[in-house]
Protein backbone atom coordinates (compact mmCIF):
# COMPACT_ATOMS: atom_id res chain seq x y z
CA UNK A 1 0.00 0.00 0.00
CA UNK A 2 2.90 2.72 1.33
CA UNK A 3 4.51 2.11 -2.40
CA UNK A 4 1.64 2.86 -5.12
CA UNK A 5 0.42 5.12 -2.34
CA UNK A 6 3.42 7.31 -2.68
CA UNK A 7 3.61 6.46 -6.76
CA UNK A 8 0.15 8.06 -6.77
CA UNK A 9 0.95 10.94 -4.64
CA UNK A 10 3.92 11.22 -7.45
CA UNK A 11 2.32 10.98 -10.10
CA UNK A 12 -0.79 13.44 -8.65
CA UNK A 13 2.03 16.37 -8.45
CA UNK A 14 3.15 15.82 -11.82
CA UNK A 15 -0.45 15.62 -13.09
CA UNK A 16 -0.93 19.39 -11.57
CA UNK A 17 2.03 20.36 -14.06
CA UNK A 18 4.58 20.36 -11.19
CA UNK A 19 8.52 18.59 -12.27
CA UNK A 20 9.57 16.17 -9.10
CA UNK A 21 12.73 15.08 -8.46
CA UNK A 22 12.79 12.76 -6.04
CA UNK A 23 15.98 13.69 -3.28
CA UNK A 24 16.14 10.84 -1.49
CA UNK A 25 13.32 8.07 -0.22
CA UNK A 26 13.96 6.41 3.20
CA UNK A 27 12.16 4.22 5.21
CA UNK A 28 12.00 5.32 8.75
CA UNK A 29 9.70 2.27 9.76
CA UNK A 30 7.16 4.18 10.90
CA UNK A 31 8.98 5.57 13.89
CA UNK A 32 9.57 9.08 14.54
CA UNK A 33 12.37 9.16 15.85
CA UNK A 34 13.90 7.24 13.02
CA UNK A 35 11.94 9.78 10.61
CA UNK A 36 13.87 13.08 12.56
CA UNK A 37 17.21 10.84 12.12
CA UNK A 38 16.82 10.60 8.48
CA UNK A 39 15.14 13.46 7.87
CA UNK A 40 17.82 15.57 9.72
CA UNK A 41 20.77 13.39 7.60
CA UNK A 42 18.74 14.93 4.34
CA UNK A 43 18.61 18.18 5.20
CA UNK A 44 22.48 17.99 5.73
CA UNK A 45 23.20 16.28 1.96
CA UNK A 46 20.42 18.81 0.48
CA UNK A 47 19.79 21.50 2.85
CA UNK A 48 17.41 24.30 0.77
CA UNK A 49 17.10 21.80 -1.97
CA UNK A 50 14.22 20.19 -0.11
CA UNK A 51 10.71 21.29 -0.97
CA UNK A 52 8.16 18.60 0.03
CA UNK A 53 8.41 15.66 2.32
CA UNK A 54 6.07 13.00 1.70
CA UNK A 55 5.83 10.54 4.84
CA UNK A 56 3.42 7.51 4.68
CA UNK A 57 2.59 7.63 8.42
CA UNK A 58 1.98 10.54 11.15
CA UNK A 59 4.50 9.64 13.13
CA UNK A 60 7.45 9.88 10.35
CA UNK A 61 5.94 13.04 9.15
CA UNK A 62 6.16 14.51 12.77
CA UNK A 63 9.95 13.10 13.08
CA UNK A 64 10.73 14.84 9.89
CA UNK A 65 9.13 18.12 11.07
CA UNK A 66 11.18 18.31 14.14
CA UNK A 67 14.39 17.64 12.65
CA UNK A 68 13.03 20.65 9.63
CA UNK A 69 12.33 22.71 12.87
CA UNK A 70 15.68 21.92 14.38
CA UNK A 71 17.55 22.63 10.88
CA UNK A 72 15.55 26.41 11.10
CA UNK A 73 12.95 25.68 8.76
CA UNK A 74 9.32 26.68 9.49
CA UNK A 75 10.18 30.14 9.61
CA UNK A 76 8.09 33.17 8.13
CA UNK A 77 10.66 32.59 4.79
CA UNK A 78 11.25 29.32 4.97
CA UNK A 79 9.07 26.63 5.60
CA UNK A 80 8.84 23.01 3.83
CA UNK A 81 5.44 21.16 3.24
CA UNK A 82 4.87 18.18 5.13
CA UNK A 83 2.62 15.57 4.63
CA UNK A 84 1.50 12.41 6.55
CA UNK A 85 -1.16 9.61 6.88
CA UNK A 86 -3.41 8.24 9.45
CA UNK A 87 -5.12 11.16 10.65
CA UNK A 88 -3.38 10.44 14.80
CA UNK A 89 -4.47 13.25 17.27
CA UNK A 90 -1.14 14.56 17.20
CA UNK A 91 -1.14 15.03 13.43
CA UNK A 92 -4.24 17.22 13.84
CA UNK A 93 -2.69 19.36 16.86
CA UNK A 94 0.29 19.67 14.10
CA UNK A 95 -2.34 20.37 11.09
CA UNK A 96 -4.08 22.85 13.31
CA UNK A 97 -0.97 24.84 14.45
CA UNK A 98 0.23 24.64 10.83
CA UNK A 99 3.16 22.42 10.97
CA UNK A 100 1.64 19.73 8.95
CA UNK A 101 0.38 20.56 6.13
CA UNK A 102 -2.11 17.48 5.96
CA UNK A 103 -3.06 14.44 6.90
CA UNK A 104 -4.70 11.80 5.16
CA UNK A 105 -7.32 9.06 6.88
CA UNK A 106 -7.47 5.58 5.60
CA UNK A 107 -10.82 5.13 7.49
CA UNK A 108 -10.30 1.63 9.02
CA UNK A 109 -13.84 2.09 10.56
CA UNK A 110 -15.39 2.17 7.12
CA UNK A 111 -12.43 -0.85 6.05
CA UNK A 112 -13.49 -3.21 8.86
CA UNK A 113 -17.40 -2.13 7.95
CA UNK A 114 -16.79 -3.55 3.92
CA UNK A 115 -15.08 -6.44 5.53
CA UNK A 116 -17.42 -7.82 7.72
CA UNK A 117 -19.90 -7.41 4.48
CA UNK A 118 -17.97 -9.23 2.47
CA UNK A 119 -17.22 -11.98 5.17
CA UNK A 120 -21.19 -11.80 5.99
CA UNK A 121 -22.27 -12.32 2.17
CA UNK A 122 -19.55 -15.11 1.67
CA UNK A 123 -20.75 -17.10 5.04
CA UNK A 124 -24.36 -17.07 3.54
CA UNK A 125 -22.99 -18.31 0.69
CA UNK A 126 -24.40 -15.83 -1.75
CA UNK A 127 -23.52 -15.79 -5.36
CA UNK A 128 -23.78 -12.30 -5.67
CA UNK A 129 -24.14 -9.75 -3.23
CA UNK A 130 -24.16 -6.03 -2.88
CA UNK A 131 -21.59 -4.16 -1.11
CA UNK A 132 -22.15 -0.79 0.37
CA UNK A 133 -18.64 0.48 -1.33
CA UNK A 134 -17.24 0.78 -4.46
CA UNK A 135 -15.38 -1.98 -5.99
CA UNK A 136 -12.61 -1.16 -8.48
CA UNK A 137 -11.54 -3.62 -11.15
CA UNK A 138 -13.53 -6.09 -9.82
CA UNK A 139 -11.32 -7.14 -7.34
CA UNK A 140 -11.01 -4.32 -4.67
CA UNK A 141 -13.30 -3.05 -2.11
CA UNK A 142 -12.11 1.31 -2.49
CA UNK A 143 -12.79 3.04 0.92
CA UNK A 144 -11.62 6.39 -0.19
CA UNK A 145 -9.07 8.26 1.87
CA UNK A 146 -9.87 11.74 3.23
CA UNK A 147 -7.82 14.43 2.92
CA UNK A 148 -7.38 16.59 6.28
CA UNK A 149 -6.08 20.48 6.25
CA UNK A 150 -6.22 23.42 8.15
CA UNK A 151 -9.32 24.37 6.35
CA UNK A 152 -11.75 21.18 7.26
CA UNK A 153 -9.32 20.14 10.60
CA UNK A 154 -12.28 21.41 13.01
CA UNK A 155 -15.00 19.41 10.83
CA UNK A 156 -13.28 16.41 10.70
CA UNK A 157 -12.61 16.60 14.93
CA UNK A 158 -16.29 17.60 15.00
CA UNK A 159 -17.03 14.66 12.97
CA UNK A 160 -14.75 11.92 14.12
CA UNK A 161 -15.59 12.84 18.13
CA UNK A 162 -19.19 12.83 17.48
CA UNK A 163 -19.39 9.41 15.94
CA UNK A 164 -16.82 8.16 18.87
CA UNK A 165 -19.60 8.93 21.33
Amino acid sequence: DTLLRTLKSIETIQAAGITVEALAEETAMWNYTQAKEKMAACIAKFGTKIELVLANNDEMALGAIAALQEAGFFSANNTIPVLGVDATESALEAVEKGLLLGTVLQDAQQQGNAVFELIYALAENRATFTLNYKIKSGKYIWIPYQMITKANVKNFRTVRHGELR
